[in-house]
């Protein structure tokens, strides 16, 4: 799929999200990367053979349940979201990769708010 279809997606699912999601995403970057880099996936431990990540986003920061006034937040706030392994996972059909794409900018928003993994799977946003 073409770089430009998959922004032109992303675009369209923010802009049908609920307006106080879209002003908080106002205020964290939205990266789209082609593929996590070497060193995300060192970070976070996944191995892969054959450079077929399987990650399709990435929050990076501090959860808003985890911060404090007394402690300044040192990493800033982003979610990254990476075409290859999302393009992969949704297959060939732009209905399936319109959910992906809103299924993973979600999932990272997720994080954001403090939710774990399980929570987020109970959210459908697995």
């Amino acid at each position: 799929m073409a770089t430009g279809e998959f922004d032109s997606i992303l675009e369209e699912i923010i802009a049908g999200l609920p307006a106080d999601v879209r002003a908080l995403l106002e205020e964290i970057p939205v990266i789209v990367a082609d593929e996590p880099s070497k060193a995300i996936l060192e970070d976070l431990g996944i191995e892969t053979e054959d450079d077929d990540a399987d990650l399709c986003g990435l929050y990076s920061g501090v959860p808003l349940n985890e911060r404090s006034v007394f402690a300044p937040i040192e990493t800033p706030v982003s979610i990254h979201l990476f075409r290859g392994p999302i393009e992969r996972l949704a297959g060939a059909s732009r209905k399936s990769l319109r959910r992906q794409i809103r299924i993973t900018l979600l999932h990272e928003l997720g994080h954001h708010f403090g939710f774990d993994e399980e929570k987020l799977k109970a959210l459908g946003y697995e």
